[in-house]
């Protein structure tokens, strides 16, 4: 319980409603009204984007990582990993509106067995750069890492493993949803900025 209440407390941490209150907006009501990198970097530019990512990825990287190196076994730290992206999606602090997770699910994927961090950040990217959107990109991701832990992992870290996956697409449907009907920005046009 303790390491559940740990994440979940560090995943309130929010970079992207800082920067946007430090430039006087409310990222919350502006873009796509999610308080995350990709709504960041759509609003503000990349390097304000890549900012957020960075800070996101580090809440869940370095709870995990310590915890992975106190001896935790995986379970555990997908356990306190997937509290902070919890947190983070649905932070107490903003009334349980927060961003989409997918910056602080690298970070604990990354800390917990960097090999498939790697391979899943390789996805992300390839497919966001090719499909011009970082919901596709996310989707994509989510999907190889849940045929990844059911081939990898044992059944309790599989069902435990399946819940950000299927948050984060169904997060993403409104995302889809503006792609198919051309309304989302792509991530070329975020470049310009």
């Amino acid at each position: 319980m303790l390491l559940i209440l740990l994440g979940y407390a560090i995943g309130n941490i929010n970079p992207a409603y800082l920067i946007s209150k430090a430039k006087k907006v409310d990222i919350r009501k502006v873009g796509s009204s999610n308080p995350g990198a990709s709504n960041i970097t759509m609003t503000f530019g990349w390097k304000f984007g890549i900012i957020t990512g960075v800070v996101d990825i580090l809440k869940a990287f370095i709870p995990v990582l310590v915890f992975r190196l106190l001896g935790y076994d995986e379970f555990d730290q997908l356990l306190v990993g997937t509290s902070v992206i919890i947190g983070h999606i649905y932070p107490v602090v903003f009334k349980f509106k927060g961003g989409k997770g997918t910056a602080s699910f690298v970070g604990m994927m990354m800390a917990i067995n960097p090999i498939i961090g790697l391979i899943l950040s390789a996805i992300i990217i390839l497919v966001t750069i090719i499909s011009d959107f970082i919901a596709l990109g996310t989707i994509a991701m989510m999907n190889v890492w849940m045929v990844l832990s059911f081939v990898y992992y044992d059944m309790y870290f599989f069902y435990l493993s399946l819940l950000i996956p299927l948050l984060s697409i169904y997060k993403h449907i409104p995302n889809v949803i503006k792609i198919l009907n051309k309304k989302e920005s792509g991530l070329r046009a975020t470049f310009k900025k």
